[in-house]
């Protein structure tokens, strides 16, 4: 499929669950990132700074978190790549 060239960029936010260095999630998110049409724009964040969760630090001003709010306003999408461990994703 051919794109018009005045197509409106498409951008996503992409997230690897993983945290490992050598992910395969990480890489595959990179990959797609490198084989998406010139049209999508894909952003690749990291989850490794964000804290766990607790409610008591709700109020509390945490850069990580900030960036990543704003990173999923400007994204028209967002792709999320899931680990698996012994055999199974993990479901919440």
């Amino acid at each position: 499929m051919k794109y018009h060239a005045r197509m409106e960029s498409i951008k996503l936010l992409a997230l690897s669950g993983s945290l490992r260095k050598a992910s395969y999630d990480t890489a595959a998110i990179v990959a797609l990132k490198v084989l998406a049409p010139n049209y999508i724009e894909i952003t690749v964040e990291e989850i490794r700074n964000l804290p766990l969760f607790n409610p008591d630090s709700e109020d509390e001003n945490i850069p990580a978190l900030d960036k990543l709010k704003s990173s999923l306003n400007e994204a028209a999408g967002l792709i999320i790549a899931t680990p698996e461990y012994a055999h199974g994703i993990v479901a919440h």
